[in-house]
């Protein structure tokens, strides 16, 4: 685990990625920091969503574009006149609404576009409903998120947004608790992500907030779950924050 590998480097992200970043207990942390990383490479950064994203996003002194309709690169950066960019429709009791997917497409290629695409209420894990993730069909990477703190709590709503729709699957939950398996069923079960992300893009999985040897131990379980499900992505744990660190778990 080496503190001094940026993530932008161990994800493999470039500078005209199109990202789209999902799942819950780290997405807003590990979009700020990649966008940290971007604007010291100097890479041109917007950062948006389709769905909502809470206000102040970035900083307090971030800068944001309200956008009522599609916008070029160009006339994006020359409203945003900063990196990164905040790029929302509009802003409700500290919450920012997203622009539609298609709004997106004419950016493609121009800089690192970081997309938040669902929600999640602060809950370490979620089960996607089946409107989400809303990802756009020019999106060039997708990394899933699942919070670790999660791993052994019990199966309530104050670990699970949207706990509800887990009991609504053909297979109940026979353990009391949320389990390596159980994380990996539903990454794994393709109505929940893989039919909602483009085919062309790669789909990798970042087990955040990795504090701890058990922790660390759950996300082993989880990577090796995984490739035991034959999951074609990649497998990363890490943590940010005073020593963000972040590794591989998964081989080619």
């Amino acid at each position: 685990m080496n503190a001094e590998i940026s993530f932008i480097s161990e994800l493999g992200w470039l500078p005209h990625d199109c990202v789209a970043v999902m799942g819950s207990g780290g997405k807003s942390t590990l979009i700020k920091k990649i966008a940290q990383e971007a604007v010291s490479y100097r890479w041109p950064v917007v950062i948006t969503t389709t769905t909502h994203i809470h206000i102040p996003f970035y900083a307090a002194h971030e800068t944001r574009v309200h956008l009522d309709h599609a916008m070029s690169w160009n006339e994006l950066q020359h409203a945003a006149q900063a990196n990164p960019c905040i790029a929302i429709s509009s802003i409700h009791h500290q919450k920012a609404t997203g622009i539609p997917s298609e709004w997106i497409t004419p950016w493609l290629g121009q800089g690192l576009v970081l997309i938040e695409s669902d929600g999640s209420k602060e809950r370490p894990w979620k089960i996607p409903g089946p409107w989400e993730p809303v990802v756009p069909q020019v999106t060039t990477k997708a990394i899933i998120i699942v919070g670790l703190s999660c791993l052994g709590k019990p199966l309530i709503t104050h670990w699970i947004h949207r706990l509800a729709l887990l009991y609504q699957r053909n297979s109940y939950p026979m353990h009391p608790t949320i389990t390596p398996k159980l994380v990996v069923e539903i990454l794994c079960d393709p109505g929940y992500y893989q039919t909602k992300i483009p085919q062309s893009c790669p789909i990798d999985v970042y087990l955040a907030a990795c504090t701890s040897s058990q922790e660390y131990h759950f996300a082993l379980e989880i990577a090796s779950e995984l490739q035991a499900h034959q999951w074609s992505g990649r497998v990363f744990t890490g943590n940010i924050g005073e020593k963000s660190w972040i590794c591989r778990l998964t081989t080619e």
